[in-house]
């Protein structure tokens, strides 16, 4: 799952399988440690990843790639539920603009 994951990560962001941005952390290090530093976080439902980067003010979202989870689950938290390949494209695209506007980076 987590190859796959990853593929289909890079995919939404428009790089080549050879250049990886996107990868998965040791479940060891500290996810408080990795949430501070990051401009975005993508969870699995129902990670309290999500509710921790909400809580540090970094833009947060679950990922569904299953369809299987309902947008509405009281168990998001309120945490903005993305279901499909286009749809994560979409919100990924839409906060990588917003910090180039912010923040002046080139990604």
């Amino acid at each position: 799952m987590d190859e796959l994951f990853t593929l289909l990560m890079n995919d939404a962001l428009n790089h080549s399988p050879h250049e990886v941005i996107f990868f998965t952390i040791d479940p060891g290090i500290s996810a408080f440690r990795i949430i501070e530093k990051a401009d975005v976080v993508i969870s699995m439902p129902f990670t309290s990843t999500a509710l921790s980067a909400r809580h540090m003010g970094i833009p947060s979202i679950c990922y569904d790639p299953s369809f299987l989870v309902s947008p509405n689950d009281p168990a998001s938290h309120d945490i903005q539920i993305i279901q499909g390949h286009e749809a994560l494209a979409d919100w990924l695209k839409e906060k990588t603009d917003s910090l180039l506007r912010v923040c002046g980076r080139v990604f």
